[in-house]
């Protein structure tokens, strides 16, 4: 954001708030954005108690007890979410040449933690009020950052993490026979069903708070029954698993099994004049796939040599009713729920860094 525009991230006003946690606070907010209608609402009144929106008008009297912060000349808009992330992963250009793999190898878990909770820092100032964090993240770095934000020890966004990213052998790295461990714990390799019951236990019982597998980053991918196989076992454990898909292949396996997401899936590819397409619009058999399962199309934008400017027709083209835009209840709309938390209708951001 430019540094002329008064624009107030809604959620961050928490840690603000956290010092009176349990006493009332009354925001007075010039403008509200309300995301469910696309209007913007001014002059109302945020009342929040015990760190969740109870109320929004304009005409929401003031507690005499409430705690006042004045943002009469702002604007005030939810928390955005970002459903595709890796905090615990900054490729170093200069160093790793782009390459995540070396990144790995150069960068140990404790570094990797630390880096976790200075980009959790940085993704909550930016306004992003809760992160989906799917793996790449050694041995449950951003597991450990998660429970530090919960802890009160650092801030960041409300944080769902997925552990160790489950796949074939090989994970999406190429190995030399030689040095064949060197991509563990980066992955959990899992082949026979087996394999697969003990990764998905080993995650649940480290923390993971969902489940990633990749699908098909090498020749041999994930059927349709092993998907599906690794879902069950993960509802058993009360969690739901994303999937990362490269291929049509892999997509439509992942959509036949149910996946809860398609992570990656390279809905939009570029044609040599930088027109876009969706994938499942020329592929008859996986869109019909993708609306006979419960798969949900990834957030994450794969745009290949765009400048910023397409991107931004690109969005402004997509819509409300775009498949790329998660679709959230707004506590800042009058018709939200009351006693939820605020949240919004987002797109994953397009990172600045590399991002595996």
């Amino acid at each position: 954001m430019r540094r002329g525009l008064t624009i107030t991230i809604f959620l961050s006003l928490f840690l603000f708030c956290s010092a009176t946690y349990g006493q009332i606070t009354a925001i007075k907010a010039g403008k509200v954005v309300d995301t469910e209608s696309g209007t913007v609402l001014s002059n109302q009144i945020i009342l929040v108690e015990k760190g969740r929106i109870t109320s929004i008008g304009a005409n929401v009297t003031i507690p005499a007890n409430a705690a006042v912060i004045d943002l009469s000349s702002s604007v005030v808009l939810p928390g955005l979410f970002d459903m595709h992330t890796h905090l615990c992963m900054d490729v170093i250009e200069a160093r790793d040449h782009g390459n995540y793999y070396v990144t790995t190898l150069l960068d140990p878990d404790s570094f990797r933690s630390i880096e976790g909770v200075v980009n959790a820092r940085a993704m909550l100032e930016s306004g992003f009020t809760t992160a989906r964090d799917v793996g790449n993240e050694g041995n449950y770095a951003c597991v450990s950052v998660r429970r530090a934000i919960q802890r009160g020890m650092v801030q960041g966004p409300t944080l769902y993490t997925a552990g160790r990213i489950i796949a074939p052998y090989g994970g999406q790295f190429h190995l030399q026979q030689d040095k064949q461990n060197l991509a563990e714990p980066e992955y959990f390799f899992a082949d026979t069903r087996d394999e697969m019951v003990k990764a998905i236990r080993q995650n649940a019982h480290y923390g993971a708070t969902l489940i990633k597998i990749v699908v098909d980053d090498q020749r041999y991918i994930y059927s349709a029954d092993d998907i599906k196989f690794m879902i069950d076992e993960a509802a058993r454990a009360g969690l739901k698993l994303a999937a990362h898909c490269w291929t049509r292949a892999g997509a439509h396996n992942a959509a036949v099994a149910g996946v809860a997401a398609a992570e990656g899936v390279r809905l939009q590819h570029v044609k040599p004049h930088g027109a876009l397409f969706n994938m499942a619009a020329r592929d008859a058999g996986l869109a019909a796939a993708i609306a006979r399962a419960t798969a949900a199309v990834s957030s994450s934008l794969i745009l290949f040599g765009l400048p910023g400017s397409e991107i931004l027709k690109a969005g402004r083209a997509a819509g409300p009713t775009d498949p790329r835009i998660d679709r959230c209840p707004s506590a800042a709309s009058p018709t939200a729920s009351r006693g939820c938390r605020p949240t919004t209708t987002a797109i994953s951001r397009l990172c600045s860094r590399p991002r595996p």
